[in-house]
């Protein structure tokens, strides 16, 4: 009677191990096919320079969402391989969060959006620093301005609005001019990339992964945009504008990877 009954017992587990295996399994795939019904990426380019190309034209419209689209998001989120960063890494914090994945379509969405806010920020922080260098406050490449009179707040208002309308005016006549040889760096960025391009591929399932510099004018000045591309399954996104070419040049993460001489 008692085997019997262990017997059932243990067969019951299994049913619902079974079961519960097949439910998790239904809604990862159900996530991915969702992340709260917003699609962030297009579906990839032939190449990484069709992939810069067409960052460079959403950015000439000023259309943001569009920019976003050229990244790999969901299929970044789709290929990471959590154990694979928490071995590289050893640790996991606020702002690196790659190390928990997903498992199912809360966390997925979570993901995915957490992913794309990243990648708004990187730009966000692009816009705040040259409005603020244009209107005349360099300091803001270290992190803040003060302002405590009431006339220096009058003042910022008034310059930052001013650049503002500035940008906003040069974008729609932007052109891209060339590719821009990596000439001195290249040594270092050959040797940085043969450790890092194999991190890439380990943590995030890719397949290869670069990086561009494209010259581009805006209006009577001179700027680099830097990206890093990657690649899954034959098609080409953005990555991160701050990659490693980026890196080497000495770029501060506030520039977002776009470097314009001011004048030049």
């Amino acid at each position: 009677m008692n085997k019997r009954l262990i017997t059932r017992k243990s067969i019951m587990k299994i049913i619902l191990t079974v079961i519960a295996a097949c439910f998790i399994f239904a809604t990862c795939t159900a996530a991915d096919e969702k992340s709260g019904g917003i699609t962030f990426e297009s579906g990839g380019f032939d190449t990484p320079e069709d992939a810069v190309l067409a960052y460079l034209d959403y950015f000439r419209q000023g259309d943001v969402t569009g920019m976003i689209s050229t990244f790999a998001i969901e299929t970044q989120v789709k290929n990471t391989d959590k154990k694979a960063c928490l071995q590289r890494l050893k640790y996991v914090t606020f702002e690196y969060t790659d190390g928990f994945g997903y498992a199912g379509t809360y966390s997925y969405n979570m993901a995915v959006w957490s992913r794309a806010s990243s990648l708004i920020r990187i730009i966000d922080r692009q816009l705040i620093y040259y409005t603020a260098l244009l209107s005349g406050y360099p300091e803001m490449e270290i992190g803040s301005i003060t302002l405590i009179e009431d006339e220096e707040i009058d003042k910022f208002s008034d310059y930052t609005s001013l650049s503002l309308l500035t940008i906003e005016s040069l974008l729609p006549d932007m052109q891209f001019l060339c590719w821009e040889p990596m000439g001195t760096y290249k040594s270092s960025y050959e040797r940085i990339m043969n450790n890092y391009s194999e991190i890439v591929k380990t943590n995030y399932g890719a397949d290869d992964v670069c990086d561009l510099a494209a010259r581009i004018q805006l209006g009577d000045m001179a700027a680099v945009q830097y990206m890093q591309c990657i690649k899954y399954d034959g098609k080409w996104y953005n990555y991160t504008p701050m990659g490693t070419l980026a890196n080497i040049a000495g770029l501060n993460t506030c520039f977002g990877g776009l470097v314009i001489e001011i004048g030049g």
